[in-house]
């Protein structure tokens, strides 16, 4: 089962109006910075709200590519609603994807959780050998771990069913950056407590939060909504030998 969704279920994404302020900004403005001469890609743009954004507020000319009906459109929309006018988007699968080029920051925000097994590593590796020496990579995903997966037991199991929960842990994005070359940059938990239904349903019906710190364990996994990833390519060491 390494496919977790089809891609049917993101056709009804629709295109975005004016960005000013985007989930993420605050971590976009602490590690990325004005470029000229750039690219940046995104797979799993459908909707293109990151890209757009992105691009706007960095100067990346923006690419993105999402294998689902009618992403191009909506993607393309948001970014000319954000005063782009050059782009490149791409409405085809990423595995039979044939890349031309690499790039300076290639990015998903909710996308490696739907696979699992091979081809979860496979993504990984595709998208980290697009990156050019020096570039920089952002992957999110959610958190539905901990007692957020407990939440999701009663409120949504199906959507759990949607996500490989194995790789919402520092330990996996700790085994990407090592294999690949990769300075972290930050990597941490995200999202301000966990949204409205966790602390309603932890904080005020079950009142566990003051267990928790009675107990000496951290809240930060087990409430907040995302797990970010941003790290640098580095230099490969051996460069020199093999050229």
């Amino acid at each position: 089962m390494p496919k977790l969704t089809s891609p049917k279920m993101w056709e009804s994404q629709v295109s975005y109006p004016k960005l000013d302020s985007i989930l993420f900004s605050d971590l976009f403005r602490e590690y990325l910075f004005p470029v000229k001469n750039k690219n940046c890609l995104e797979i799993g743009s459908n909707g293109g709200r990151f890209l757009a954004y992105i691009s706007k507020n960095f100067g990346y000319f923006p690419e993105g590519i999402d294998y689902a009906r009618g992403s191009k459109k909506t993607t393309e929309e948001t970014l000319i609603n954000n005063g782009k006018k050059d782009y490149k988007i791409y409405e085809e699968d990423f595995f039979k994807w044939i890349p031309k080029k690499k790039y300076d920051l290639v990015m998903s925000f909710g996308f490696i959780e739907h696979f699992s097994g091979k081809e979860n590593s496979l993504i990984i590796k595709k998208s980290l050998n697009l990156l050019n020496e020096k570039g920089l990579t952002i992957i999110t995903v959610p958190n539905f771990r901990y007692f957020r997966h407990f939440l999701y037991l009663f409120i949504n199991k199906e959507k759990l069913k949607r996500h490989n929960l194995s790789i919402m842990k520092k330990a996996y994005f700790r085994k990407i950056a090592k294999e690949n070359n990769l300075k972290i940059l930050f990597l941490n938990y995200y999202g301000g407590g966990g949204g409205y239904y966790s602390k309603k349903f932890f904080y005020k019906i079950f009142k566990i939060n003051k267990k928790i710190k009675g107990i000496g364990i951290k809240k930060e996994p087990f409430f907040f909504q995302y797990l970010v990833f941003i790290a640098k390519k580095e230099k490969n060491p051996f460069s020199n030998i093999l050229n």
